[in-house]
């Protein structure tokens, strides 16, 4: 028997890899699937790209830069016209841009309106930041298409 301490989907997950028998595709996860440092180290190898491996070990372990790293952001910041590494933000997920976004352009003098069905912190961050939430239901009837009136009102 499990033990309780352990999480559900620890028991769960190692039949969803598809290296160990589990799922071709497993669309109930909202992360991609971890790779082990050994699958890294094999792909890598199986290219014969020896920098990008000896780069990869000799990696240090500590905590990234808050903001991501100069090179992240520059790399970022090229894929736009008049933008600079100094204008880029990388966060963790989009849970986090989002919060960030919302945290910055709105207050308590604002009205957000967010979608339903919909991603929860989608929903809720706009409140968090202190502004007014409509909801507007979408329907599959509908097509998941915004009625315009129901924004409108």
């Amino acid at each position: 028997m499990a033990s309780f301490a352990e999480p559900w989907s620890k028991r769960h997950k190692a039949v969803t890899k598809n290296d160990r028998g589990g799922l071709t595709y497993n669309l109930s996860n909202s992360f991609a699937q971890p790779t082990s440092q050994k699958e890294i180290e094999a792909f890598a190898e199986a290219r014969g790209d020896v920098a990008t491996l000896n780069a990869y070990r000799d990696h240090p372990l500590g905590y990234t830069p808050n903001g991501g790293s100069a090179d992240l952001r520059e790399a970022a910041a090229e894929l736009y016209d008049e933008c600079g590494a100094d204008d880029v933000l990388v966060t963790s997920g989009g849970q986090v841009a989002l919060q960030h976004v919302c945290s910055a352009l709105l207050t308590k003098r604002d009205h957000a309106i967010v979608f339903s069905p919909g991603y929860q912190s989608c929903q809720a961050a706009p409140a968090h930041s202190g502004a007014a939430v409509t909801k507007v239901r979408l329907s599959k009837d509908a097509g998941w298409a915004v009625d315009v009136d129901a924004v409108e009102a």
